[in-house]
């Protein structure tokens, strides 16, 4: 008799979420044990795991970033810039804060009367 090939690894596709990325891997399931008994997904899984927390401190990073910037130019400008609401009482939904030294409000006054 010839002996039979060895089955190839069962694999299982995972889908991992946060507020900002979406990462897809994938988990091979081998019957080796590695040091201690574990076996060797859970080697696997705690190194994507790992790969995948450093890629989310670093979006949060560039979030960060994008953020303290977009505040640079918005109290840089000369303009108010606001937005409304597109229904009902079109009611304020963002000021900016050189409303202040502009008009001599401040953001949550305005954001506070829909009718301002």
């Amino acid at each position: 008799m010839t002996p039979r090939p060895p089955k190839p690894p069962k694999t299982q596709s995972r889908s991992a979420k946060s507020t900002s990325t979406t990462s897809n891997f994938r988990i091979a399931e081998r019957p080796k044990l590695e040091g201690g008994g574990h076996p060797h997904v859970v080697a696997v899984a705690r190194r994507l795991l790992t790969e995948m927390e450093q890629a989310l401190a670093s979006t949060e990073e560039h979030y960060a970033a994008s953020q303290e910037r977009l505040a640079q130019l918005l109290s840089a400008s000369p303009a108010v810039i606001y937005s409304f609401k597109a229904t009902a009482d079109f009611a304020p939904t963002f000021v900016s804060d050189n409303i202040t030294s502009v008009f001599g409000y401040t953001p949550a006054e305005y954001l506070a009367d829909p009718s301002f």
